[in-house]
């Protein structure tokens, strides 16, 4: 069984623009986004941040699947409205956001400079992977941006320093493209946690988050004193009676750390209703439970964990919430249950084909999405995947490769989402020898057999681009073309697509790949007299046998072309009309101040008569 639609962190499909309507007295912020499942927005004003009111509305609407347009609308706009504009979104994959100024500047004040290009968005959101045996964790994303953003790493909140145990490394693959890398070496039970990358520029900000879980047959013990550390994300669970809530979280510590219940700020005690245990599955791990019998609505709130010893302390939160059953009664959690891989994933082989294997704890059934590498994994003649339920929240999930061969090799991960979280099962398939389906154990190879195994041999690249995404509209407006620039050895294919549906050449739409040298190509999209029904999401997908690369734009057609007008910015109103009296009120004076690039006629009206 497959997923029913790829989940990602927000990103700009278009970054935040600013235009006047009614005159000047009404301004629209608008800009527009990607993400599944849909982000949350919000807009702020300098650090405050901005609620709906009689002269403000904020609107999201989904135009396409997971794209929405974004508009913040502001009413009778005074001078006091001028400041920094953001706007944030985000979702459980990460989140993004970028920033407009709107400025009231005297007439005769400088321009306000303008900064150009892209604010950072992920090309490839956080993975982790395994090497030397497991004794090294490399989390790995890439990142589009323009100008170079600051790229920095967090554990629990706090920024990671390069250090003997951590370093970062950021390279820059081309002009636009990012690769960032968070190495830790002598990985310990103490490295669970969650982790974020944030990456930032002057267009915007953008962060992403993964979570390091460990096992307890899979966890490495440090020698000396453990930091107690939770080691997986609690969960709550119901009994079948529905009178009793089970709180579980696994720890680790050595000495055996002291653990301490809270319910908001009450520390909790035992009682004929409350009862705490902390059982030793391993050297130095346990499983904590706290159980609550005969359960009232007012148990709900937020719980937490607070596990000390002599090596340090840690906590752990998680909130009840209950169902609104509507009727007198046992309360109810709502029915789910985080994704959780409660074992090793396993390689085995069955007669020609390799079969990949992970157990699944969920609840409801999860959204199931393979990849090998960043890329996903499609059903095809050789690539079959299952999902098969085993008892109650639980599940056998499997990938099967039919007669595999050396080009198979390569990390594979396993991804499971639902409303209650996700979690990812890693497996590394490497062959040791060119005889077929001899794998190494799950996340366990070496660096180089991880990346080198799936490669093509030669001095070829990746595509990459060069000059980034545009569209130029002709003098007329009769023709729009979209264009780039890119590197690649071989020459990459190519396909362009409006929304989903593929571009077929035809008299709308024609495609050039031009050859201009040293192994660079200029790829456009022309358009032929485009109306409102061209306008929406465009893309373009390059692959060679070293990668892939995609450019996306957005043609916005409002209305039909207009005639061609004078070069130069329309006038602007920077204040509001406002009336002033002299000589005793003799003399009434209508003042209103504009901006322009030059002297512009002016008409006064009163009620809709010419004043002369």
């Amino acid at each position: 069984m497959g997923s029913t639609g790829e989940t990602f962190a927000p990103s700009f499909v278009r970054k935040p623009q600013l235009r006047q309507e009614d005159e000047g007295n009404r301004l629209i912020f608008e800009c527009k986004l990607s993400g599944n499942p849909k982000p949350e927005v919000f807009w702020f004003r300098e650090d405050a941040r901005i609620q709906e009111d009689d002269r403000t509305y904020i609107r999201v609407t989904e135009e396409a699947k997971n794209t929405f347009a974004v508009i913040l609308e502001l009413n009778d706009v005074v001078e006091t409205d001028a400041g920094l504009y953001k706007v944030k979104a985000k979702n459980t994959f990460g989140e993004v956001s970028a920033s407009i100024n709107l400025n009231f500047s005297p007439v005769d004040a400088p321009p306000q400079p303008q900064v150009d290009g892209t604010a950072p968005t992920f090309s490839k959101k956080p993975t982790i992977r395994q090497e030397e045996d497991g004794r090294v964790l490399v989390f790995h994303c890439g990142i589009v941006a323009d100008p170079t953003p600051a790229i920095t790493w967090y554990h629990n909140g706090v920024k990671v320093q390069d250090t003997a145990k951590y370093q970062v490394v950021t390279k820059q693959e081309n002009q636009y493209t990012f690769d960032s890398s968070l190495i830790m070496r002598d990985v310990t039970v103490e490295d669970a946690g969650k982790y974020k990358v944030t990456a930032r520029n002057d267009l915007g900000e953008s962060n992403a988050t993964i979570s390091l879980n460990f096992d307890s047959d899979e966890a490495t013990i440090p020698t000396g004193g453990v930091k107690p550390t939770f080691t997986e994300r609690p969960v709550i669970r119901q009994s079948d009676e529905g009178n009793k809530i089970i709180f579980q979280c696994r720890l680790a510590g050595e000495p055996t750390p002291t653990l301490t219940w809270y319910h908001g700020e009450k520390v909790l005690e035992e009682s004929a209703r409350i009862k705490m245990t902390m059982k030793q599955d391993k050297k130095s791990m346990y499983l904590c439970c706290l159980e609550i019998s005969n359960v009232e609505a007012a148990d709900a709130g937020q719980y937490r964990a607070v596990a000390k010893n002599a090596s340090g302390e840690s906590q752990a939160t998680i909130n009840l919430t209950f169902e609104d059953t509507g009727a007198v009664g046992k309360p109810k959690i709502p029915d789910g249950i985080a994704p959780r891989f409660p074992h090793k994933p396993s390689i085995r082989q069955e007669g020609e084909n390799l079969v990949m294997e992970c157990q699944l704890e969920a609840n409801p059934l999860p959204e199931i999405t393979w990849y090998r590498a960043d890329q996903r994994v499609e059903e095809t003649n050789r690539m079959r995947y299952e999902c098969k339920k085993h008892s109650k929240n639980k599940y056998l999930l499997t990938l099967t490769i039919k007669e595999p061969s050396m080009a198979d090799a390569g990390l594979y991960r396993c991804n499971a989402f639902n409303a209650f979280g996700d979690s990812n099962a890693n497996i590394d398939l490497n062959f040791e020898t060119g005889d077929e389906g001899v794998a190494a154990p799950a996340a366990a190879a070496a660096p180089e057999k991880v990346e080198e195994a799936p490669k093509p041999k030669g001095d070829g690249f990746p595509p990459t681009f060069t000059e980034k995404p545009r569209i130029v509209p002709n003098e007329t407006g009769t023709l729009v073309t979209m264009k780039f620039k890119v590197r690649a050895k071989p020459k990459a294919e190519m396909q362009w697509f409006k929304g989903t549906q593929k571009i077929k050449v035809g008299n709308k739409f024609n495609v050039k790949y031009v050859d201009c040298g040293n192994d660079e190509w200029e790829i456009m999209l022309e358009i032929s007299r485009p109306c409102a029904d061209d306008g929406g999401d465009y893309k373009c997908m390059m692959k060679n046998e070293f990668g892939q690369l995609q450019a996306k734009l957005n043609l916005n057609i409002e209305a039909e072309p207009a005639a061609p007008t004078p070069s130069g910015a329309a006038p602007t109103f920077v204040e509001k009309p406002k009336i002033v009296t002299k000589e005793e009120g003799k003399l009434i004076m209508l003042i209103v101040k504009y901006r322009a690039e030059a002297k512009c006629e002016t008409i006064w009206s009163y009620m809709e008569t010419r004043v002369v």
